[in-house]
């Protein structure tokens, strides 16, 4: 709660920012800046559960902040839906565009090709409106310094207001029954990617007994196809989706 509440306090000063371009922000001094009655447009993709609570923090800020600033949180769809709308955005001049919102590091390099972001360093750093730090010492440091752009200069283009995380979840009572039966050569879960791929492979010939509903297709595991799949996948063996010797994506 209180991390989103500094993130807010953080946009207040970015409503005066948008009119400079990046490569002057991180000059810019914030200490004289009257945010009273400011509005922000915050674009999300939050839905369900994560919304409401997201709601509960944005309701607990706007009746609670000192200086009467107002943010209008709204659902924008996922990701790919709101990297559409800022790019269109963009392309008309920014006017629609809100002053906060959500972005994978790549789309926001991408937005910052044409200066479409504020450099929030001076924010973070600014004695009246950032972050101590201890604030900053709270943070994982990877997830603190995940925003930061080598390629933008150093420029910070985002603030971590959440992180997700790339989870396996495996079923116990079906690996007994393949290592009962014989299908597969050990026993528990498995503990390498050759094991892994013995499992899933067997799975597929021997469905669960357990299994419920549609029972035509025994799937051992199922890829789904994105962007953090793929790069989680290719780090757990060993790989790297950069070459950082020759500066390209592999």
């Amino acid at each position: 709660m209180k991390k989103f509440a500094l993130l807010f306090a953080l946009v207040l000063v970015l409503i005066m920012a948008l009119p400079a371009t990046a490569q002057d922000d991180v000059d810019m001094v914030y200490e004289d800046v009257d945010p009273t009655g400011a509005t922000v447009e915050f674009w999300h993709q939050h839905s369900g559960a994560r919304e409401e609570e997201l709601m509960a923090i944005v309701d607990e800020f706007n009746a609670s902040n000192e200086w009467g600033i107002t943010i209008n949180a709204s659902n924008q769809g996922g990701y790919g839906d709101i990297f559409q709308k800022m790019n269109l955005g963009l392309v008309e001049g920014g006017a629609s565009l809100p002053q906060l919102v959500v972005a994978y590091q790549n789309q926001a390099a991408t937005y910052q090709l044409v200066d479409g972001l504020v450099d929030m360093r001076a924010m973070v750093d600014s004695p009246t409106w950032g972050l101590s730090e201890e604030d900053k010492a709270d943070f994982f440091p990877g997830f603190y310094s995940s925003d930061i752009f080598p390629t933008f200069g150093g420029q910070r283009l985002g603030f971590p207001p959440n992180r997700s995380l790339e989870v396996m979840y495996y079923n116990i009572d079906w690996l007994n029954e393949l290592s009962a039966s014989g299908a597969i050569s050990f026993e528990g879960a498995p503990q390498t990617p050759e094991q892994f791929r013995e499992a899933s492979c067997a799975a597929v010939e021997n469905p669960f007994s357990g299994a419920t509903g549609d029972t035509s297709t025994s799937v051992g595991y199922q890829l789904s196809f994105d962007a953090s799949r793929l790069a989680s996948w290719t780090f757990a063996f060993g790989g790297d989706v950069f070459d950082y010797e020759t500066g390209q994506f592999t």
